[in-house]
């Protein structure tokens, strides 16, 4: 974007002042638009070892974050245009970036958290593709110990049954779940632990509800060996998993 903006207002006082809204107004749109621009110059500033590729993916994350709630974005150019229009008041030219540093300190912090927020977030889900593509190497180099394994899924409880409707892996799931409560959200890990630690030729999930996250990190680990089963009859049967593990 441009450094510096040069302008002249009509002398008028009424006039003047209608023009300076409208300057102010259109200058902060202006200055919002470019927020990916005003992200990737604060990315530099605070992470210098990130590189274009990285750089990209924190900076997306962070636009769609500011970018999802309309009414605070609609704040937030008010915010602009109001600190905007008092500066005009006493100058006749802006810089730009001077006009982001210094004068809209409150919309900076709120883009330098976003960051921050974005960074933890791709840093975490670059751990967790790392922590699978291991898992999945560690799932290669063994033989299958066992057929199928079914995983009835519902409200954050699985069992895990075989393809005769008997119980398996129960003393597995109870030796890896001491001390995890029913509801923390590491329940996704004890089942992918038990799994491997299973070591079932095939996988089939059955669910009810969308448990997306899983299911990626499932066919991370094991590839073409999972399948998912949303309308047998013993998925439809599926109202509320007895004894879970």
């Amino acid at each position: 974007m441009p450094s510096m903006v040069e302008y002249r207002l009509n002398q008028t006082p009424s006039t003047r002042d209608r023009q300076m809204l409208a300057l102010a107004r259109t200058l902060s749109r202006y200055i919002l638009v470019m927020t990916g621009a005003w992200l990737q110059d604060l990315v530099r500033l605070r992470y210098v070892s990130l590189d274009g590729d990285e750089i990209c993916h924190v900076v997306d994350r962070a636009y769609a974050r500011l970018r999802v709630d309309e009414s605070h974005n609609r704040d937030r150019e008010d915010l602009a245009t109001s600190a905007l229009r008092a500066f005009l008041v006493d100058h006749d030219e802006l810089v730009l970036t001077g006009v982001q540093r210094f004068l809209l300190p409150a919309i900076r912090q709120e883009f330098v958290e976003a960051l921050d927020h974005a960074l933890d977030d791709w840093l975490m889900e670059k751990e967790h593709h790392e922590f699978v593509r291991l898992l999945h190497h560690f799932v290669s180099l063994h033989e299958p110990k066992m057929g199928t394994v079914h995983v009835f899924w519902q409200d954050l409880h699985f069992l895990l049954e075989d393809d005769h409707e008997q119980r398996v892996g129960e003393a597995v799931v109870r030796e890896l779940s001491r001390g995890i409560p029913d509801d923390d959200p590491s329940i996704h890990d004890l089942l992918i632990s038990a799994l491997i630690t299973m070591g079932p030729k095939r996988v089939v999930v059955h669910q009810k509800e969308e448990v997306d996250d899983i299911l990626r990190t499932m066919h991370g680990v094991f590839e073409n060996r999972v399948t998912c089963c949303r309308g047998c009859q013993r998925c439809k049967g599926l109202t509320g998993i007895q004894n879970p593990l």
